[in-house]
């Protein structure tokens, strides 16, 4: 049997393989019988997402629940939960951590327990949706992934809401120095908050079901 090395930072292959030698070993090499149990003829998984129904996060999730059920045969049914069903965001990452709740949409409230992930929601940092995906998929949402794991998540895709335009009524915002003095609306984040007021503008934070209904 090959040697597990524990002292390297583990990766999700170097965890599924430490979970295939573990789970290779004959029950006799743990000092115990295995316990005897009997799966359940189907597994009902709740996901849930604060933004409305028409939002195209839940698109996304409708595409999943077929592709779920499907390749299951049934035996794994994904219901979704839309428009804050089981609560803010904050209440859906406890639910997931507590195992009521099994998957979710939605970072504000989740930068609470992963702070690095406020890099992405900075004003202006990412210059275009194929630059968002090209960092989503590399090194840095790997380690993003690998800081949530370390609190009891685990990251299966990133999402997007698509680009973000400002909307005014008194005058067009063309340049940074449009922005100075602006009263601005944005998500209840700190890297936004921070983010709007070093450009000069009036940051105006809204809890994110607030902002997305008014948005919608």
């Amino acid at each position: 049997m090959k040697k597990l090395d524990i002292k390297k930072q583990p990766n999700r292959r170097h965890a599924l393989a430490g979970l295939a030698a573990v789970s290779s070993l004959p029950w006799f090499a743990h000092g115990q019988a295995p316990a005897i149990v009997k799966a359940p003829a189907k597994i009902v998984l709740k996901c849930a997402t604060i933004v409305a129904e028409s939002f195209p996060y839940v698109d996304g999730l409708r595409r999943w629940k077929q592709l779920v059920e499907e390749r299951t045969a049934g035996t794994v049914e994904l219901q979704i939960f839309h428009s804050a069903q089981l609560g803010d965001e904050r209440t859906t990452n406890e639910g997931i951590l507590g195992g009521f709740v099994h998957a979710g949409v939605g970072a504000g409230a989740w930068a609470g327990y992963v702070p690095a992930y406020n890099v992405v929601e900075l004003p202006f940092l990412i210059r275009d949706l194929k630059q968002m995906y090209t960092l989503a998929d590399g090194e840095l949402g790997q380690r993003i992934a690998f800081q949530a794991e370390a609190k009891g998540f685990k990251v299966l895709a990133y999402y997007s809401a698509g680009d973000q335009h400002f909307q005014t009524t008194k005058r067009p915002i063309r340049s940074l120095a449009d922005i100075k003095g602006q009263k601005i609306r944005v998500i209840e984040n700190r890297a936004l908050v921070d983010g709007f007021k070093a450009l000069g503008a009036v940051p105006a934070p809204l809890p994110r079901m607030t902002f997305y209904r008014f948005h919608l």
